[in-house]
């Protein structure tokens, strides 16, 4: 249930990105993952862990050759590939006879990890990458006139 609620708020996070080239970044990671827990529980168990790795890899590629790598596309991309590496431990577990609660556990973590890299609009360094924001009164100050001078000498 809980994986299924994240899987919607990563979508409409994918929706919801303030420009066309999060958008698409976010769109390029989210539809592979969105498609794939859609038509996953169709598969034999055996074949959930390597289709869902298969995603992975794909939703890699994809953000790859597709956008221009930014902060965001690499942070994408490590968490597919942490995904990929959970999906291969998923399948060793259930090779074992091991309950699943711990690879649960861990995609959850997973997808809120998602979920607050989709959320993080310093993720991005398109433009100026946020930099108006990490300067002294740059935080939603849109009136230059009201921004902190960074001059030593102040002028007389």
């Amino acid at each position: 249930m809980i994986v299924s609620v994240l899987l919607c708020v990563i979508g409409i996070f994918a929706w919801c990105q303030p420009s066309a080239a999060r958008r698409k970044t976010a769109f390029l990671f989210a539809t592979p993952t969105l498609i794939f827990a859609l038509i996953g529980g169709l598969l034999s168990d055996e074949w959930y862990y390597v289709c869902a790795a298969l995603t992975d890899s794909l939703a890699i590629i994809l953000l790859s050759f597709f956008v221009t790598i930014d902060k965001l596309a690499v942070r994408l991309m490590i968490l597919s590939a942490v995904s990929m590496s959970l999906n291969v431990v998923g399948l060793a577990m259930y090779e074992m006879y091991q309950p699943s609660t711990i690879y649960d556990a861990l995609f959850i973590a997973l997808y809120i990890g998602v979920v607050i890299t989709l959320a993080d609009q310093e993720c991005s360094n398109v433009g100026n990458g946020g930099a108006d924001r990490l300067r002294p009164g740059g935080l939603h100050n849109a009136d230059p006139s009201l921004r902190v001078s960074h001059q030593s000498d102040p002028q007389v």
